[in-house]
């Protein structure tokens, strides 16, 4: 049982990392800012921010 614990959020965060280079390599001007964009989205109630 611990194995899957520990195993499951690695197979997670490994499929994001890798689906996150993967869109990088496509569309690297729309993928870069995303955290920062995501930040200012939440502070900002939900509403898009335009940079």
């Amino acid at each position: 049982m611990n194995l899957l614990i520990i195993k499951v959020p690695t197979v997670l965060l490994f499929f994001y990392l890798s689906l996150r280079l993967y869109l990088i390599d496509n569309k690297s001007e729309l993928m870069y800012n995303d955290v920062d964009l995501l930040l200012k989205t939440n502070k900002k109630g939900g509403q898009n921010v335009d940079i």
